[in-house]
């Protein structure tokens, strides 16, 4: 048994652990051997038993790949109006790879007709073991709800896969002034954005603003301010606020002021964003 292999190893590891994505970590199986069948395995090998015991449980991630265009497939069949899409790019070896994955799922299309035109869009990292992106397109429904509308996993943040995912959206949402579309600031999602959807109204996410003011000016206070003029109903509270805020820090009025107050407050905004200040739907 001391010459065991990992393969080994995740036999043992299955058949005691139904879930083995809830079972213990490589430490803790590391210590399991140790204590069970009395001999001493290197924390490498209950790291790979534990991947290979995960992936006869549950599948591995390249045959997830794979079978990626079929499932789409099944989707369109099952669920009419689905609307899917695959981008695909060749290695160095002239093998197709997975580059891009779009879905937006018929029912949430319909649906999202019925509701108040502001899109909000986000992102965030994956973190399984090919990395990648998330990123996530969503309402809100007349009971304040989270509406979910499309999905993509791209390879980045930048700009080129934030203008792909954006241009399938297209395809569902036509670009108009009736049109918000609520994110955070980032460059990549602002250029993006100005090609894809260029009549669009655009607001800035006031939570992503807040963040970036603390980080940028190490005052609390400022970002209370800014966050109380960004809320305000009417343009005479506004404008009060932001007089406190050029008094108390001219350079984070001008800062502001550069961003455009009509990206960032909720009066001055020039299309209908309603009470969806923030892309925390998204979060």
């Amino acid at each position: 048994m001391k010459k065991a292999t990992s393969k080994v190893l995740a036999h043992v590891y299955r058949s005691r652990y139904s879930e083995p994505t809830n079972g213990p970590k490589s430490l803790q199986l590391q210590q399991m051997i140790l204590e069970d069948l009395r001999f001493s395995a290197s924390h490498m090998k209950c790291h790979r038993a534990k991947e290979q015991a995960v992936d006869n449980t549950v599948g591995n991630a390249e045959d997830s790949f794979l079978n990626l265009a079929s499932y789409f497939e099944r989707l369109k069949a099952t669920n009419p109006g689905t609307v899917t899409a695959i981008e695909t790019e060749l290695d160095i070896e002239g093998n197709t790879c997975f580059l891009y994955g779009f879905l937006a799922f018929g029912s949430s299309i319909q649906g999202f007709y019925r509701l108040r035109k502001v899109l909000i869009i986000d992102d965030t990292h994956l973190s399984g073991k090919y990395k990648g992106v998330l990123m996530t397109a969503s309402g809100q429904d007349a009971n304040f709800q989270v509406f979910p509308l499309a999905f993509a996993v791209v390879d980045g943040k930048t700009e080129e896969p934030w203008t792909w995912f954006l241009k399938k959206l297209e395809r569902i949402i036509v670009d108009s002034n009736s049109l918000s579309i609520i994110s955070d600031r980032h460059s990549s999602i602002i250029k993006a954005k100005r090609v894809v959807f260029p009549h669009a109204h655009h607001g800035a996410c006031i939570v992503h603003l807040m963040r970036n003011m603390v980080l940028r000016y190490k005052n609390k206070g400022l970002a209370k301010m800014v966050c109380e003029a960004a809320f305000s109903y009417r343009r005479k509270d506004v404008d009060l606020c932001f007089a406190k805020i050029r008094q108390a820090n001219g350079e984070c009025a001008k800062y502001h002021e550069g961003i455009g107050t009509s990206k960032w407050s909720r009066t001055y905004f020039l299309g209908t964003r309603y009470n969806l200040l923030t892309s925390n739907t998204a979060e």
